[in-house]
C-alpha cells in the first residue's frame, strides 16, 4: 500500500503542471489577441493585415495603386535597356529616361498621375529619385499568376527599401479595406553608372512622318527577325521600305503613301535629297521597344531622315508619352 501511495503521489503533481503549463500557454494566446492593431489595420485570423483605409497614417513619401500586369510590363520596358534605372516621382507623376550603354537607343516616359495605370497616386516630396534595378522588380513580380491583382508600391520615409504589397480589396463591417496578400522589398542601388537625366532627346529636321498600328508592325518585324539581326529602311517620296537580307533570303515590308491599310497617316515633310536614302537599324532594339509600346499604345508614330536615328512616339492621352530615339548603324 505504502508504494502505491507513494507512486500516486509523484504523478499528481506531473499532471497538474502540466494544466499549469497549459493554462499560461492559453493566457499568452489571449494577451496576444487583446493587443491592439497598429493604427492603419485591422486585426485578421490568418496573420494577413488588413489596411485600413479610413485612416491615413501619411508615413509614406511614395504611394500608387496599379495591377501587377501594368508594373511588370513598365519594368520589362525598361530591363532591356538598362541594368540600374531612375525613377523620377513628382507629385504630378513619374518620369523615366534610359539610355542603353552602347548609346544604340534612348526612351523618355512621361506617366502622370492621372494616366490609366494608376487607381490611385501620390507622392508627398516636390520632387524624388529612387534608384532600382528593373530586372528584380520583374523577378519578384513573375511570381504572380494574376496579372489583374492590384499591388501597391511604396517608398516609406527614412526607408530606402521600394515595397510592392499585392492587396485585395475586401468589406469589413460595411467598409471597404485593403488586405495585403504578399509583400516584396526592392533594394535600391546607390549608384548609377550614367545618368540619362543629364541627356536630353535631340530634335531633329525629319523628313518623313508616318502614323503606323504597333501591333501589326511588330509582327512584321517578327518574320524579319528570322531572316536578319539588322533591318534596312529604304526611303522614298511614296513609301518606306522595310528590308531584310541573309543566307535565309530576303524579306520586304512596303509601307505605302497610298492604299496601305496599315498607314494611317503618311506626311512627307521636306523633299529628299536625291529622291532616296537608306537607313539600317539593329532589329533587335527595334522589336523591343515595339513590344514596349505594344503594352500601351494602339498606334505610333514613325519619323525619319537622312543620317539622322530613328524617332518612335506612341499616342497616347494627353499629357502622357513614350519617345524612343535609336541610332542608325554606321556603314
Amino acid at each position: 500500500m505504502t508504494k502505491i501511495n507513494v507512486s500516486v503521489k509523484k504523478k499528481v503533481p506531473q499532471q497538474e503542471q502540466k494544466m499549469e503549463e497549459t493554462v499560461k500557454e492559453e493566457n499568452i494566446g489571449s494577451e496576444l489577441l487583446e493587443q491592439p492593431a497598429p493604427e492603419g489595420f485591422l486585426e485578421t485570423r490568418d496573420d494577413q493585415p488588413i489596411l485600413d483605409t479610413t485612416v491615413s497614417t501619411k508615413d509614406y513619401e511614395i504611394r500608387f495603386i496599379t495591377t501587377v500586369g501594368a508594373l511588370s510590363n513598365l519594368f520589362e520596358t525598361i530591363k532591356f535597356l538598362v541594368s540600374d534605372a531612375i525613377l523620377k516621382f513628382s507629385p504630378e507623376g513619374l518620369r523615366i529616361r534610359l539610355v542603353d550603354p552602347g548609346h544604340v537607343a534612348f526612351t523618355y516616359l512621361n506617366l502622370p498621375k492621372d494616366f490609366s495605370m494608376f487607381e490611385e497616386f501620390e507622392c508627398l516630396e516636390k520632387e524624388l529619385d529612387v534608384i532600382i534595378k528593373p530586372e528584380n522588380a520583374v523577378k519578384f513580380l513573375s511570381d504572380s499568376n494574376n496579372k489583374t491583382a492590384k499591388i501597391e508600391v511604396k517608398k516609406l520615409k527614412n526607408d530606402s527599401m521600394l515595397y510592392l504589397n499585392e492587396i485585395e480589396e475586401i468589406v469589413v463591417s460595411g467598409k471597404k479595406r485593403l488586405k495585403v496578400n504578399d509583400t516584396w522589398a526592392l533594394h535600391q542601388v546607390e549608384t548609377i553608372a550614367e545618368n540619362p537625366w543629364t541627356k536630353t532627346l535631340k530634335t531633329f529636321d525629319y523628313a518623313i512622318r508616318m502614323v503606323l498600328p504597333t501591333k501589326d508592325i511588330l509582327k512584321a518585324l517578327t518574320k524579319h527577325q528570322q531572316v536578319s539581326g539588322e533591318v534596312k529602311f529604304i526611303i522614298t517620296p511614296d513609301k518606306i521600305l522595310l528590308k531584310t537580307k541573309s543566307d535565309l533570303g530576303i524579306g520586304n515590308t512596303p509601307l505605302r503613301s497610298q492604299g496601305d491599310a496599315r498607314v494611317k497617316d503618311f506626311k512627307l515633310i521636306k523633299p529628299l535629297q536625291d529622291g532616296k536614302f537608306e537607313l539600317s537599324f539593329e532589329l533587335k532594339f527595334l522589336f523591343e521597344l515595339l513590344s514596349s509600346g505594344n503594352r500601351f499604345a494602339e498606334w505610333f508614330v514613325l519619323e525619319v531622315g537622312n543620317n539622322m536615328p530613328l524617332h518612335i512616339s506612341y499616342i497616347m492621352p494627353k499629357g502622357t508619352y513614350e519617345q524612343w530615339q535609336v541610332a542608325r548603324i554606321i556603314e
